[in-house]
């Protein structure tokens, strides 16, 4: 059975379409969403179970994203995320380690 519905964050981001939710091998979770301005958003669990925590950008120079996004866990534990743009251009941006920031936006395919 599933318990109740929480909201995520106190920092008042609007988001839009749908989200994209990750666990890590240790069952902490991170979830992603993109904002009515475009930027892709992530708030994440301290510890499995945890309560989560404010939504924060990822990257800089970002792109504005139409549609939802993509996450992959790589074997270190590092996420890379991936987003389309309205004019189809795919762009990515990801952690160097599984503990770090999201690094600036690329784009990959247009």
């Amino acid at each position: 059975m599933f318990g109740n519905w929480y909201r995520i964050g106190t920092n008042n981001t609007q988001l839009t379409g749908t989200p994209t939710a990750t666990a890590n091998a240790s069952g902490v979770m991170s979830v992603f969403a993109t904002g009515t301005d475009g930027n892709l958003y992530t708030s994440w669990q301290s510890s499995p179970g945890a309560v989560f925590g404010n939504w924060y950008r990822i990257g800089t120079n970002n792109p504005a994203l139409a549609e939802a996004p993509a996450v992959v866990i790589g074997t270190n534990g590092a996420m890379s995320v991936f987003g389309a743009t309205s004019d189809h251009s795919v762009f990515t941006s990801w952690q160097s380690s599984a503990v770090a920031v999201f690094g600036n936006w690329y784009r990959i395919a247009t």
